[in-house]
């Protein structure tokens, strides 16, 4: 492997993501602070893909996402001659070594959790059909096996209609808060209630879609700030022209945390009470046991 290895230090790192996490942000700036590395954090894509052109570091960490429009982004970060670390699935670029979340073990806490709210039937949603919903389908796979319950996918679009014709009430994990959230709205509007005759887990505790105003979801949490302390570890390396421990590094997530929308003994509610108003009166956020 030929390694580009920084000729000055304290080594300059740019952080190359289509959406700042700010727990990846704080587990590399965290790394960045032991190591004493410049670390440069452009606020917007607007402002990353003009600096990248004509950036003069060390190493980056990336993810461009996987919208089209991002794809300059991709393009510029290939043709970057420096160490990079992908967060990216897709991702493969020079010296690339990978951290991820541990996609097959968030199937396994999403079923267990779902299992353990009482739900006997089980879905994980898809939306594309990637590799991140077959890892994610072989954890859930896994994890009914061996409670003896069932597990289907359904694809978004058969959604209502599986719904319909359901027997019992079902638990469905979708791959992303996002697409979770997308999932309840679908639900509400065709008459469901959650969670006695549906429960919905999300991925990624991403505190702004989990607190929207209908119904609170619950998500397995991944732990984002070891994502990026790793990432770093792992460029460290790789700008010292050493391989890194792992080239691939999955991160497991931290467990599920329980807002209603998964939970039967405590239901989600459509209630349209202002915000303030609704956290003042709300349950204390738990975090749920994961056996």
């Amino acid at each position: 492997m030929n390694l580009y290895c920084p000729p000055t230090t304290p080594p300059r790192v740019l952080l190359a993501l289509d959406r700042l996490e700010p727990r990846i942000v704080a587990g590399v700036r965290r790394f960045a602070d032991e190591r004493a590395w410049i670390l440069e954090i452009p606020s917007s894509y607007e402002e990353l893909l003009p600096r990248l052109k004509d950036w003069k570091g060390h190493g980056l960490i990336v993810d461009p996402g996987n919208a089209l429009s991002r794809f300059p982004l991709t393009q510029v970060i290939r043709q970057t001659r420096v160490p990079a670390v992908s967060l990216h699935k897709r991702g493969t670029f020079l010296g690339a070594a990978r951290v991820l979340p541990a996609y097959e073990a968030i199937g396994k806490v999403g079923a267990e959790h779902l299992v353990s709210q009482g739900f006997r039937e089980l879905g994980l949603v898809t939306f594309s059909e990637d590799l991140v919903e077959e890892q994610l389908w072989q954890g859930m796979r896994e994890r009914c096996q061996r409670h003896g319950a069932a597990v289907r996918k359904i694809a978004y679009s058969d959604l209502v209609e599986e719904l319909e014709n359901a027997d019992a009430a079902i638990g469905l994990l979708a791959p992303t808060d996002r697409k979770a959230s997308t999932v309840i709205s679908t639900c509400l509007s065709n008459g469901l209630e959650l969670s006695r005759q549906v429960g919905v887990l999300g991925v990624g505790d991403d505190r702004k879609v989990c607190r929207l105003p209908d119904v609170a979801l619950s998500s397995v949490a991944l732990d984002y700030e070891r994502m990026g302390y790793e990432a770093a570890r792992s460029l460290a390396a790789l700008m010292k022209g050493q391989r890194p421990e792992r080239e691939t590094c999955e991160i497991a997530p931290i467990g599920v945390r329980g807002r209603g929308s998964a939970e039967r003994s405590r239901p989600g509610r459509v209630d349209r009470a202002p915000l303030r108003q609704r956290e003042a009166n709300s349950p204390r956020e738990r975090w749920a046991s994961i056996a």
